[in-house]
């Protein structure tokens, strides 16, 4: 989902399309990061968790960096004249590979018994987090006592 978001970003035409790719990228760098933590918890115990979401910690942290960084220099060099949309392009051959690499790599959960998506759970908690963040943004700029 979001190597194709990024795909799509990268080819938007407009403002509007652009940032509907954007939303759809979110989501699935959400979803994307959710797994990496269940992985996680059901892979590893003890101090070999703790190792692990240190690893994750990390990498998060240093790729934040690099990553607006990178997008700089690629903003920068103007690559074939594209201007910004070589930013949403990089993330196409680097999701492929990860997906080919970790489809190869990480073991299968075969004969776990798995639950199902609790749908009405997580679309109340979605609505609950969108009234949070909309009132958090707009609170001081409205207010009505004042």
């Amino acid at each position: 989902m979001f190597t194709l978001a990024s795909l799509g970003c990268g080819k938007a035409g407009s403002t509007t399309v652009l940032i509907a790719f954007r939303v759809v990228q979110g989501g699935g760098a959400a979803l994307m990061m959710a797994q990496v933590l269940t992985r996680i918890q059901r892979t590893f115990t003890g101090t070999g968790r703790a190792r692990a979401l240190g690893t994750y910690t990390t990498a998060l942290s240093i790729s934040a960096i690099v990553g607006q960084v990178l997008g700089g220099l690629i903003v920068s060099a103007n690559i074939f004249g594209a201007e910004w949309r070589p930013v949403f392009l990089v993330n196409i051959p680097v999701g492929f590979g990860v997906a080919i690499l970790s489809y190869s790599v990480l073991p299968g959960e075969r004969g776990l018994k798995t639950g199902r998506l609790d749908v009405r759970g997580a679309s109340l908690l979605a609505f609950g987090l969108l009234v949070l963040g909309v009132s958090l943004i707009y609170s001081r700029e409205y207010q009505p006592w004042t």
